[in-house]
């Protein structure tokens, strides 16, 4: 059996109804489809050869569509972390970006350097610079301000909180919603309360 990533991770919240790993191996049946979510950057990890740094990102597989959530601080590192996963970035149907900092964007541009043309969901309040340097790296900017659905049982929260936007992704499964976000700078609670009025079944 596989090590898995069973610690509290600082930059991600979720109740998770699928298994998170860093080794892409271990997952949980949700009726006849598997839905998994793969720890690609965080400030800790549960085995070498995977590297460590300030930041998040997380791979989700099973849904209607390959799902990239948040692309960590840098470039290389993601990018070496996906290699040893063995990701297929051709394989990455769209990205969703929490909110605009740098531990949450970083490695967006490496990302986008291998994969042209992906939709890129962003907080609408994300600006026109960095709007505009995401299209110059061969992306398509989708901004959300409220929530939108990326793909079938898959939504955004839309934009939340006051001086920090941030947006969560929330997948609908057989046992409930799964809840992923980047800092939870807009409140766990919050969060959670959005989660159920807009996925309209219960938190697992």
């Amino acid at each position: 059996m596989t090590k898995s990533l069973v610690c509290f991770i600082p930059a991600v919240f979720f109740v998770a109804a699928v298994v998170v790993t860093q080794t892409g191996q271990k997952e949980n049946q949700m009726e006849n489809n598997k839905i998994s979510m793969h720890i690609l950057y965080d400030n800790y990890v549960a085995q070498p050869p995977y590297e460590a740094d300030w930041g998040f990102s997380c791979l989700i597989q099973g849904t209607e569509k390959t799902i990239l959530f948040d692309t960590g601080t840098k470039g290389d590192i993601l990018l070496r972390n996906m290699e040893r996963m063995k990701v297929d970035l051709s394989k990455i149907d769209l990205i969703v970006i929490s909110h605009m900092h740098g531990d949450h964007t970083g490695g967006l541009a490496s990302v986008l350097d291998k994969v042209k043309n992906i939709p890129v969901y962003l907080p609408a309040s994300a600006s026109k610079s960095q709007q505009r340097a995401i299209q110059n790296s061969g992306g398509k900017v989708i901004l959300c301000k409220d929530s939108v659905s990326p793909c079938k049982d898959v939504f955004t929260t839309g934009e939340m909180g006051d001086e920090i936007k941030e947006q969560s992704l929330l997948i609908k499964t057989a046992k409930g919603l799964v809840v992923i976000t980047g800092c939870s700078h807009p409140g766990v609670a919050d969060i959670a309360k959005r989660a159920g009025e807009i996925g309209q079944q219960p938190i697992h």
